[in-house]
């Protein structure tokens, strides 16, 4: 009987050293997974941060390019308030670097703007087409239209870049024509 115990607790040693190092390679296997796991979602927050930095000079460049619009329709604007017919020249000198928004606007942004009319044979703005307002508070007066296009492109060190495009009829009310 005492060798049927012994030999049974023989049995039994070797089962539990056995079943040790099951445990060690299942250990081993689970954290091997789990330092996986750690990787994959230390790869996915390095992404998502890069993603909305990318995101991030995008609107800086696209809020770039509307403020240099904005600026470009304001200083037209002034221009037809202050000369009724302006040159081409005058038109153009708008868009020169000198006239572009400045740091103080949204800073680190490197603009290139344009303006596109019909011109004549001289290079001057073509003659304005007429058209009488039928309705609202300038009803019955005429209107000079000479459709424009106007084109602001921003570019931020980091590549980021916008572009706005508009089209803008500029018109100016006179009394009807006879």
């Amino acid at each position: 009987m005492r060798s049927q115990l012994l030999g049974g607790n023989l049995s039994m040693i070797r089962r539990q050293s056995n079943a040790q190092g099951f445990v060690l390679i299942a250990a081993l296997l689970l954290l091997f997974l789990l330092s996986g796991v750690a990787v994959g979602v230390m790869m996915m927050t390095n992404s998502e941060l890069s993603i909305g930095g990318n995101d991030k000079e995008s609107q800086i460049a696209f809020y770039g390019a509307e403020s240099g619009m904005e600026k470009l329709t304001s200083d037209l604007a002034s221009l037809y308030a202050a000369k009724q017919s302006p040159s081409a020249a005058d038109i153009q000198a708008l868009t020169y670097a000198t006239n572009t928004p400045n740091s103080a606007m949204v800073g680190s942004m490197t603009y290139a703007e344009s303006i596109n009319f019909p011109v004549d044979g001289l290079g001057n703005p073509a003659k304005p087409t007429s058209e009488i307002i039928s309705s609202g508070p300038n009803q019955g007066l005429t209107a000079l239209i000479l459709p424009m296009t106007l084109s602001v492109n921003s570019l931020r060190p980091s590549n980021a870049s916008a572009n706005i495009t508009r089209r803008c009829f500029n018109s100016v009310c006179s009394p009807p024509l006879t």
